[in-house]
């Protein structure tokens, strides 16, 4: 009898076929960590976009304000009057432009095309300007409170 130290060719592919198997599942893996990782990153520079819009908006307004009117004057335009002075918040393609200062949306947000660019609520002693945006597919809304 004689006895034999190779492969045979069906245990080379088997285990080629095994390998490669295990090869496609880690590089989906890798590919869905790497997608969830960009959102993330998305998300984190929104919320930093967000948090400096607001910041310029509400060191404008301050806790002060004994007199408050937004007047809408076309579709992309607000006017808000604080104390009579008035800023202007415009929405552009990509940016939100306030006071002469031109805040460019972060890559994956775009203004939600779905719905108005912006929404105002208005109440005897506020006005809830709503900035409907998209980030990563997702619905936000970017509120900025106005109380008199």
């Amino acid at each position: 009898m004689k006895k034999e130290n190779g492969f045979t060719l069906v245990e080379v592919v088997v285990s080629f076929s095994l390998a490669m198997i295990v090869i496609v599942y880690l590089l989906k893996t890798i590919e869905v960590v790497n997608s969830e990782e960009n959102n993330l990153l998305i998300e984190q520079q929104y919320s930093v976009y967000q948090s400096m819009v607001l910041k310029q908006i509400y060191n404008d307004i301050g806790f002060n304000v004994t007199t408050a009117e937004i007047d809408k004057n076309d579709s992309n335009n607000i006017i808000i009057t604080i104390d009579g002075e008035n800023k202007i918040l415009t929405f552009d393609n990509k940016s939100i432009i306030y006071d002469n200062i031109i805040y460019e949306l972060p890559d994956g947000c775009n203004f939600d095309k779905d719905k108005k660019i912006y929404s105002i609520a208005s109440g005897e002693k506020y006005y809830i300007i709503k900035i409907n945006l998209k980030v990563n597919d997702k619905d936000k809304t970017m509120k900025i409170i106005i109380q008199n």
